[in-house]
């Protein structure tokens, strides 16, 4: 099976799939419902922009199970609880391979104080800045006015649309939730990919040279 692979900015390569498996399946009948249900994020226009390679002493199936749930980020990415819905995540699970779905710009019920719209729209920016024009390393500023009618997701989402369409890409037949809604698919056995429109990162892992790597 053939699939284009990013060797660097702006240039694709062919790369083939090999499985030693003599009963192996075809790449897109192993894939199960993943090409099917992507289509709109429009993962064929994408392009790499950087590789990273960090080795780790871990048990390479644990690294990538830990994508797979929510409860990690009350302890690893507390500075996400503001902006992102980390309970009300739903999974969806094939035979093989699975998605998380997790909404971004809303508090998790995890925290007991209420958010502001202030404190949530901080907090979006120290993440996922550059998604609407914004630095992440500078404060964010005033939150956006929330016209009557709409809320805080809806104005990101209106700013995610106007930072792409500043580089010529079009997201106006995009929902709010298709915009803010992460993407995440986990394939088996040792890859995830976490997906926005305008977003794609690939986590993947591998053994070492002995089972605990």
């Amino acid at each position: 099976d053939l699939a284009l692979f990013p060797v660097q900015v702006g240039e694709w390569a062919p790369l083939v799939f090999v499985n030693l498996d003599l009963g192996a399946p075809p790449l897109d009948e192993f894939l199960e419902g993943l090409p099917p249900d992507a289509p709109w994020l429009g993962l064929a226009d994408f392009r790499c922009t950087y590789a990273v390679e960090m080795p780790i002493a871990c048990n390479w199936k644990t690294l990538i199970d830990g994508f797979s749930e929510t409860y990690h980020v009350q302890g690893l990415h507390r500075e996400m609880l503001p902006m992102t819905d980390d309970v009300n995540s739903p999974q969806r699970l094939w035979d093989l391979h699975g998605k998380l779905e997790q909404p971004y710009g809303v508090q998790s019920p995890r925290l007991r104080d209420v958010k502001t719209p202030q404190e949530i729209y901080d907090a979006f920016v120290e993440v996922m800045g550059t998604r609407i024009g914004k630095p992440t390393t500078e404060p964010a500023g005033p939150v956006p006015e929330i016209p009557n009618g709409s809320t805080l997701r809806d104005v990101l989402a209106d700013r995610v649309r106007a930072t792409a369409a500043e580089i010529g890409v079009d997201f106006e037949g995009l929902s709010t939730e298709q915009l803010l809604d992460m993407q995440q698919y986990n394939l088996f056995p040792n890859a995830t990919i976490v997906a926005f429109p305008d977003l794609l990162q690939v986590v993947k892992a591998r053994p070492g040279e002995t089972p605990d790597d």
